[in-house]
C-alpha cells in the first residue's frame, strides 16, 4: 500500500493536477488508516483542506473522495463537510439511492474519524445524524451509526464497555462476522487511545 501511495504522490506532484490530489489522498488515508503513518506533506493536507472546504455542491463525485479521504482531513472542515451533505439529505437533494446511500457513509465515516481526532466535534456531528431518518433499507447504516454512538460515549467516559461487546457478539450471532471484526478493531483502536 505504501508504494502505491507514494506512487500516486508522485504522479500528483508530476501532474499537480487536483483529481491526482483526490487518487493521492486516498491511497494515502488508506495507507494511513492501516499504519497511523502519512505520507503527505502538511502543505498536501492544507491543499486537499483547501478544495473540500471550497466544494459547493457536493455531487456524488466529492462525496465518494471526501468519504475515502476522512484521516486526512481537518475535524473543523470535516464538520463543515457534513453539515453540507446533511443539508443536502435534509432537502432530498440527491439524484439516485447510490449518492443517498454514499452521502451517509461518508458522514458516518468523518464521525468515525472524529471519535478520534475530536470527541467533541463527534458528539455534535451524531446529535444531527441521530435527527436524520434512515430508511429501514438502510439498516447497515442504522447499526453503524448505533454502535459509533456507543464507541463515542466509551470514548467519553470508558463505562460501557459491555455494550459495545454484545453488539459485535450479536453481529457475530446474526451472521455478520466481517462487520462485527471491522467494528471490533474499531474499539480496539479507541482503547489503545
Amino acid at each position: 500500500m505504501h508504494a502505491l501511495a507514494q506512487q500516486q504522490l508522485d504522479k500528483y506532484y508530476s501532474s499537480r493536477d487536483r483529481y491526482d490530489l483526490f487518487l493521492t489522498a486516498i491511497a494515502n488515508n488508506y495507507y494511513f488508516d492501516l499504519t497511523q503513518k502519512n505520507i503527505f506533506s502538511q502543505e498536501d493536507i492544507n491543499r486537499l483542506n483547501y478544495l473540500f472546504s471550497h466544494v459547493e455542491y457536493w455531487s456524488e463525485f466529492y462525496i465518494t473522495v471526501f468519504a475515502n479521504t476522512v484521516f486526512l482531513i481537518k475535524p473543523e472542515v470535516q464538520y463543515q463537510i457534513c453539515n453540507k451533505i446533511l443539508s443536502q439529505l435534509y432537502l432530498q437533494d440527491f439524484s439516485s439511492w447510490d449518492i443517498f446511500i454514499d452521502s451517509i457513509g461518508s458522514i458516518l465515516n468523518s464521525l468515525t474519524s472524529l471519535i478520534i481526532s475530536n470527541p467533541s466535534l463527534a458528539q455534535k456531528l451524531l446529535e444531527k445524524i441521530n435527527k436524520l431518518p434512515i430508511p429501514i433499507q438502510c439498516s447497515y447504516m442504522k447499526i453503524r451509526r448505533n454502535f459509533l454512538d456507543k464507541l463515542l460515549h466509551y470514548r467519553l467516559n470508558k463505562d460501557n464497555e459491555n455494550e459495545i461487546l454484545n453488539i459485535i457478539s450479536s453481529l457475530k450471532t446474526l451472521g455478520l462476522p466481517q462487520i462485527a471484526h471491522n467494528f471490533s478493531t474499531l474499539f480496539t483502536r479507541i482503547k489503545d487511545l
